[in-house]
């Protein structure tokens, strides 16, 4: 591909498995531009239901997996709003993908809906990154994240879902 169309970008795009990290790093070596992974909630929702429901693990977990490296282009499935993007960068990821989302956006409004969604979201992350005491979606890192079994862990214990401690 290269040898014919050398201003080509190359792409891998792997499933959620747990080896992800070996993948992407294999991929990032041969020459790879981007590395995608869908998490196990994500993708085109036609793999066979028992895959659906069972199978590879969460996007966070992969990129948790993966490290820091460039390249990595994580797609979620439909438009959730800015609030799954600050984790995904923050574990690493350089990039988020819209999908679904720019399409409908441009369905609805063929001359602005791409911008309008583009603002909303960077909206988005802007008061997401500022709750966390940043004003840079650069300056996130692991260490803005809670894990459930992270130092953190115990401090919650008996609280409802997303309650602070």
């Amino acid at each position: 591909m290269r040898n014919n169309f050398p201003r080509a970008r190359t792409w891998v795009k792997f499933h959620p498995g747990r080896d992800i990290a070996h993948a992407a790093r294999t991929a990032w070596e041969a020459g790879a531009d981007a590395v995608t992974v869908d998490g196990a909630e994500g993708g085109t929702g036609w793999a066979p239901g028992v895959f659906l429901d069972q199978v590879g693990l969460p996007l966070a977990e992969c990129l948790r997996r993966i490290g820091p490296p460039a390249g990595c282009l994580p797609r979620q499935r439909g438009h959730v709003g800015g609030r799954t993007r600050p984790a995904r960068l923050a574990l690493g990821a350089t990039a988020a993908g819209l999908g679904r989302a720019a399409l409908v956006a441009v369905d609805e409004d063929p001359e602005h809906g791409l911008e309008r969604l583009v603002e909303s979201i960077a909206l988005e992350l802007r008061l997401l990154v500022s709750a966390l005491g940043k004003y840079a979606v650069t300056a996130l890192g692991p260490e803005d994240l809670w894990w459930p079994d992270g130092p953190h862990a115990g401090h919650t214990a008996g609280l409802p879902v997303g309650a602070a401690p």
